[in-house]
């Protein structure tokens, strides 16, 4: 019968520690991307949010750009609290009807 050292047993089994530290740096990478997707979402929604409902000026380049990169219910949503808000001003871009003078 052969001699067994105290390295055997880790010999023998010696891909599962390497495994399973690449699955916890894999799920540490998901973890860390998910994070900072949904951190750059909710950035980019409140300064969006911000824009829409700030009393100050519906000429904010920002903010326009994001209104105008919004999917349509929020963009109409948003137009449509500037337009409560500025109804005197001229429309910004994105909230303007084909004449470029009027509200949607």
């Amino acid at each position: 019968m052969p001699r067994r050292g105290w390295f055997q047993p880790l010999c023998a089994n010696a891909t599962r520690p390497r495994l399973y530290f690449e699955e916890l740096l894999m799920k540490k990478l998901v973890r860390l991307l998910l994070t900072i997707a949904i951190a750059f979402v909710v950035v980019i929604g409140f300064r969006w949010y911000r824009y829409v409902t700030n009393t100050d000026s519906p000429y904010d380049e920002v903010g326009i750009t994001l209104n105008t990169s919004m999917p349509g219910p929020l963009n109409a949503w948003g137009c449509a609290k500037l337009k409560e808000t500025f109804r005197g001003a001229l429309p910004p871009y994105g909230c303007a009807a084909e004449n470029g003078t009027q509200w949607k």
